[in-house]
């Protein structure tokens, strides 16, 4: 995890050459080395159990679950880090960037947050018939 956290730090320093998008990759490579990931292993693991008990439907929308409720919660945080930083730097361009991915992030999250159980109550209907 800390070798993940030190790439991402330097890959977004080389592609970009700011400090302050070093810190925006390290940032993010926590979010999603620490939370990402074990947000996507229990998703992971529910759905290869769901899977073999033979709710194929159901697995998939728990594993697609994981995978988007992670990536846009990196997108949010990102989008928190590129404000913050904007701020500091009084980078307005980095400022709104920053604003657009924060909101749009969250409105993700919170719109699988809502539509995943019924899709999950469909699937497991698909699945039973």
């Amino acid at each position: 995890p800390i070798t993940e956290i030190v790439k991402e730090a330097i890959v977004e320093f080389e592609k970009e050459g700011s400090i302050l998008d070093g810190i925006r990759g390290a940032v993010t490579g926590i979010v999603d080395g620490f939370v990402g990931g074990l947000v996507r292993l229990v998703t992971d693991v529910i759905g290869w159990m769901l899977e073999k008990l033979g709710l194929k439907h159901l697995a998939t929308v728990i594993t697609d679950f994981g995978n988007d409720i992670t990536a846009s919660f990196s997108t949010a945080v990102g989008g928190m880090v590129d404000f913050v930083t904007g701020i500091f730097s009084l980078d307005l361009e980095r400022i709104t960037k920053g604003l657009k991915n924060l909101v749009g992030g969250t409105a993700d999250f919170l719109f699988t947050l809502v539509t995943t159980p019924v899709d999950a109550a469909i699937a497991f209907v698909s699945d039973i018939f």
